[in-house]
């Protein structure tokens, strides 16, 4: 039960102090259990309405354990990518961070863009508030490939990258097919299938969570 959760009349009087000590324990307990609290806490961002469904999706899966793939398609601009591509793997890694990540999209280049995000939000002070225990490892901070000082690890690919030594709790699947050309042809999302079958959905680990954002 939080403080919250006590009856008016059943609190005692407390200092201005104190309320301010709860207000904080308060408030790191709800960033560190809801998605959509991380984001206005630690990435200062006001989710709407949409964007609080996809949070409560994410956290079903990970908390509830309520499914393995989750496919989310929105229109572009609604700014599905913050949430499932920066916020939620943040997020996670401060949930759980032994545990590893991949972050996937059409080019290397948009998959390091989204893993520099969560890095850097993984190191920021506000993170370490909520979640003490996670922390970027002074010894592995590059873009493409970083820990956690627990171990955990974030890998962002490029769609047709050789992924090699690398196993994973999540799987971030974010605009793999790049664009209207790609997707009217037949050679190219054949190639692409053959190399998230092989190269990508090989690397889970027999209890991983697959995450497919598009458009």
């Amino acid at each position: 039960m939080s403080p919250s959760d006590i009856p008016e009349w059943l609190r005692p009087p407390i200092s201005a102090a104190a309320q301010a000590i709860l207000d904080e324990l308060e408030q790191r307990d709800r960033g560190a259990t809801h998605v959509a609290d991380y984001a206005q806490i630690v990435v200062e961002v006001d989710p709407a309405a949409h964007h609080r469904l996809i949070c409560t999706a994410l956290e079903e899966g990970i908390l509830g354990d309520l499914w393995d793939d989750l496919l989310i398609t929105m229109p572009p601009g609604s700014a599905k990518s913050t949430y499932v591509s920066h916020v939620f793997p943040s997020w996670y890694m401060g949930r759980f961070p032994d545990h590893n990540i991949i972050i996937a999209s059409h080019t290397a280049g948009l998959a390091e863009k989204w893993s520099r995000k969560v890095r850097d939000t993984v190191a920021c002070p506000q993170h370490g508030k909520l979640f003490p225990g996670s922390s970027l490892s002074k010894d592995s901070t590059a873009v493409t490939r970083w820990a956690t000082t627990q171990g955990g690890e974030c890998l962002a690919a490029g769609a047709g990258m050789s992924i090699l030594g690398f196993r994973a709790n999540i799987l971030v699947c974010d605009d793999l097919v790049s664009g209207w050309e790609q997707a009217q042809s037949i050679t190219q999302l054949t190639k692409l299938q053959d190399w998230f079958n092989s190269d990508l959905k090989s690397r889970m680990k027999p209890v991983a969570k697959r995450i497919i954002v598009n458009q």
